[in-house]
């Protein structure tokens, strides 16, 4: 088995970039999404001290709300990560 030509096929050096932890299925995983979420209260002072992706961007503000912008691949675990904030995170 060739590893050298597995890596250049999958682009080993930046397979990772836009995901939120580490599973990404090459097979539907082709293209990172544009993923916006709502943040209120503690969760949206959290999210903007501690950034989930270097992708994120906060798009809008409303009160104690703010609307972020992330372009990673839509994965189980970023659901897994965004289900932490409960009902002060939705989409």
């Amino acid at each position: 088995f060739d590893w050298g030509k597995l890596a250049k096929a999958v682009d080993l050096a930046h397979y990772f970039d836009h995901c939120i932890g580490v599973y990404r299925d090459y097979t539907k995983h082709k293209e990172p999404k544009l993923i916006y979420r709502w943040f209120r209260g503690w969760a949206a002072s959290y999210i903007e001290a501690v950034p989930l992706h270097w992708t994120q961007q906060i798009i809008q503000r409303k009160g104690i709300e703010i609307r972020v912008q992330l372009n990673v691949y839509d994965t189980n675990e970023l659901q897994a990560v965004l289900s932490r904030y409960g009902e002060d995170c939705w989409e």
